[in-house]
């Protein structure tokens, strides 16, 4: 039988992961998914609570190792993010979370020897996966990477703070472009490709 890793960054409330156990059901797949909210996460890991294949992590990705504020969506927690300067869907409540960077949390999975598919949706900490995939090359250890609308830029477009930092980060992506795929293509095209 084949055999896939499958990472989400911002599994939201598994709706990709559950795309993904559909499309790919004549697979062995292997999943590892994180989740910064913790309501979200609670409630996804009851679900998959026996799949021994589902890896589900509670933490946001950033630039260090620390607690650090998520500012919460009014999208029932979709769209939550650590930059309170989102300028879509944010509350001013929040909730303390672990951070922790990429290329810490990516190097400690136990990745099978087999195409690697990863999704981001993580609300602007996007760029801390870009330059941590830049930095470590670990661009080269992930097969497909699916975005909103084939771009990790979409979300960051929506924080001025992060604006500054686009031209630089389209220049490290620039390369990779071929490896990037609008997240749609996961239930209609992605297995013909692997």
């Amino acid at each position: 039988m084949k055999e896939i890793n499958y990472i989400d960054l911002g599994f939201h409330v598994g709706q990709e992961i559950k795309t993904m156990l559909s499309t790919f059901k004549d697979y062995n797949i292997n999943i590892y998914a994180l989740e910064a909210n913790t309501k979200l996460y609670n409630n996804l890991k009851k679900h998959y609570k026996d799949k021994p294949n589902i890896h589900l992590y509670n933490f946001c990705i950033g630039d260090s190792f620390q607690k650090i504020k998520l500012y919460l969506a009014d999208n029932k927690g979709q769209g939550s993010s650590i930059y309170k300067d989102k300028t879509t869907n944010l509350t001013s409540k929040f909730i303390e979370v672990e951070q922790t960077t990429f290329y810490h949390w990516f190097t400690s999975l136990k990745l099978k020897e087999c195409p690697t598919i990863m999704k981001i949706n993580i609300e602007g900490a996007e760029s801390h996966v870009i330059r941590d995939m830049d930095k470590y090359n670990l661009f080269d250890k992930i097969d497909y990477i699916l975005a909103a609308y084939g771009s990790l830029l979409t979300d960051m477009r929506k924080i001025p703070s992060l604006h500054k930092d686009i031209p630089v980060l389209e220049k490290i992506l620039e390369p990779f472009k071929h490896k990037i795929y609008d997240i749609k293509i996961m239930s209609n095209g992605l297995k013909d490709k692997l």
